[in-house]
């Protein structure tokens, strides 16, 4: 049985490193994909079944989006667990930072959508 949990991490990871390693925002889909994809299993009771072929077919897709090379181990979710972080802290950067564009519409909104699962992530993680 795959732990769920690590959607979370690999979601967050690569929501906050795509624009560094492409240059844009567009691989944050799939980072926001594996995040929302583990929020539906847990919010809709999925049957186990069910479940564990959602979590894989989520951990196949944001895993192809992983730096798992990358030397600063910024992309290593898989690899080990990220260094513990204040949730407060976290959700405090990523509020500030959307106060910047919070009145207006960006990318279809995902500013707001990506920050509202990233806050939902990092409380589900504890940091």
């Amino acid at each position: 049985m795959m732990n769920r949990r690590v959607l979370l991490e690999k979601g967050l990871t690569v929501i906050s490193a795509c624009k560094r390693r492409t240059g844009d925002v567009w691989e944050a889909h799939f980072g926001a994909a594996a995040i929302a994809a583990y929020f539906f299993i847990a919010e809709n009771e999925c049957a186990e079944e069910l479940g564990e072929t959602i979590a894989a077919q989520a951990d196949t897709m944001v895993s192809r989006h992983l730096d798992v090379g990358c030397d600063d181990g910024v992309n290593r979710a898989a690899d080990r667990p990220a260094p513990a972080m204040d949730a407060r802290a976290a959700e405090q950067a990523i509020a500030t930072s959307l106060e910047a564009t919070i009145d207006g519409l960006y990318w279809v909104g995902h500013n707001a959508i990506y920050a509202a699962l990233a806050m939902k992530a990092i409380r589900e993680l504890g940091g």
